[in-house]
């Protein structure tokens, strides 16, 4: 899945890119990013909610 590490070097690249799609298709990244690793968390809650 995602690291953290990784997520940070996307928005850095976003935040240093101000140029068109390369900033829009950054954004995209760090959002489908945060998104993997909320959905991480909510699936280990589930997982262990219902042992």
């Amino acid at each position: 899945m995602c690291r953290m590490e990784k997520c940070g070097l996307k928005w850095d690249t976003m935040v240093r890119k101000a140029a068109g799609m390369e900033q829009h298709r950054s954004l995209v990244n760090v959002l489908m990013c945060q998104l993997s690793r909320e959905y991480d968390l909510l699936l280990l809650t589930v997982k262990y909610a219902y042992q």
